[in-house]
């Protein structure tokens, strides 16, 4: 199964288009590389 990001965000707020919708996908890109990040880190430091 295949998650699209952008499609996801699209049925969330489909009269988001444009900049603030380019602007809504990699802010929220951007979050859940951080919080995945922040989980590998805290992860491998309880280690």
């Amino acid at each position: 199964m295949h998650l699209d990001p952008a499609g996801i965000t699209e049925n969330e707020f489909p009269y988001a288009k444009g900049d603030a919708f380019d602007v809504a996908v990699t802010i929220r890109h951007l979050l859940g590389s951080l919080l995945f990040e922040i989980a590998c880190i805290t992860f491998f430091a309880g280690e």
